[in-house]
């Protein structure tokens, strides 16, 4: 039985070429995060990371917002496309206090 437990086992895992694509323009990002809350107990990282991905859903979701606004053309279209540019440039503004490691600012 003792020689059985000293077995290691080696999985090669292939990830398609896109992911792996993906990860390298994410990398830098997370690397930069994570040198931002270096000192922090890893929970706070954690939050960091978890709050920024939150934050980049709702930039990538702004501009689809719009667009869709634009084409279905509801009333009161400017006061629309004006929240929506607010949520947008406060997201830009909470993800640079975020990379510059305040994370209680951020999330205020």
């Amino acid at each position: 039985m003792a020689a059985a437990s000293s077995w290691v086992v080696a999985v090669q895992v292939c990830y398609p070429p896109q992911l792996i694509e993906m990860l390298r323009l994410v990398a830098p990002l997370l690397s930069r995060l994570d040198s931002a809350y270096r000192d922090q107990p890893f929970f706070v990282g954690l939050k960091a990371r978890l709050l920024g991905a939150i934050t980049l859903l709702v930039l990538i979701f702004v501009p689809f917002n719009i667009a869709k606004t634009l084409w279905v053309m509801p009333p009161a279209l400017l006061p629309r496309i004006g929240v929506n540019l607010i949520i947008g440039f406060s997201a830009l503004i909470f993800l640079r206090s975020l990379f510059r490691g305040n994370l209680e600012r951020a999330g205020n």
